[in-house]
């Protein structure tokens, strides 16, 4: 194979396919082997360029890192070292992480919840969920909280005012006694926020595109978003059913 610089991901392997790094999905024992992959990758197809670099780590992370990464400056500035150095931040080794206690996961519950803290863009709102999750899976992992204390613990860190939209807008159900799952908040967080997003684009637009048109996209584009919803819902509840039945037994 030549040598010669290239400057393009396109060079480089689809994610999944035989010849690509072993996904990245947010453990940090194998956040060293990936980064030391994806830099032999880059070597093998003479790629020398930092850009590339920062796009190859983001290819080769699983959709949920992926999209931590893409509310990090680093990676909006495709600064490959603070790209990294933010990865080892929030995905630390296991023996580090085990010296979390649910105490430090109460600290941060509050933190969001009874401070004058506000969850108002989806960058903050993954502010809280990758701060959650550093501590809230590595407790899951230890044995030390089970997945039902984790959700309730999730939902109730995010501000009422959050809380309280995403249920006037129908993108989330409670069903007491159980607190919505953290994907279903994910989820809903970022239909809220894409949407309101989209809404502000398409106000700013309407002069060039048309009013008809424009509404015509932000409907297909809500339909979508509520079906996506519907669907982790309904997936979410399928869980807990089985569950629930299980227990029955």
């Amino acid at each position: 194979m030549s040598r010669k610089t290239r400057h393009s991901i396109d060079y480089l392997p689809a994610r999944g396919s035989r010849d690509a790094p072993s996904r990245f999905r947010g453990d940090g024992d194998a956040l060293r082997s990936f980064l030391s992959d994806v830099e032999d990758l880059l070597d093998s197809y003479g790629i020398d360029n930092k850009k590339v670099h920062a796009e190859a780590i983001f290819r080769y992370c699983s959709s949920s890192v992926r999209m931590l990464l893409e509310e990090l400056p680093s990676y909006r500035r495709q600064d490959v070292k603070a790209m990294i150095k933010d990865l080892k931040k929030h995905f630390p080794p296991r023996k580090q992480a085990s010296r979390y206690r649910r105490s430090d996961l109460e600290d941060l519950v509050d933190e969001y919840s009874h401070e004058d803290i506000t969850i108002d863009t989806l960058e903050a709102f993954i502010k809280y969920k990758s701060r959650f999750d550093r501590i809230g899976f590595c407790l899951l992992d230890h044995g030390k909280i089970d997945r039902f204390l984790l959700d309730k613990a999730f939902w109730d860190g995010i501000p009422e005012t959050l809380q309280d939209r995403l249920q006037e807008e129908g993108l989330l159900k409670i069903e007491s006694p159980f607190a919505p799952s953290s994907l279903q908040v994910t989820v809903a967080a970022q239909t809220h926020f894409t949407l309101a997003t989209h809404s502000i684009a398409s106000f700013g637009g309407i002069n060039h595109l048309g009013v008809q048109h424009t509404r015509l996209g932000r409907n297909w584009f809500v339909w979508l978003a509520f079906g996506l919803v519907a669907i982790v819902g309904a997936f979410v509840a399928l869980t807990r059913g089985r569950l629930e039945d299980h227990v029955a037994r």
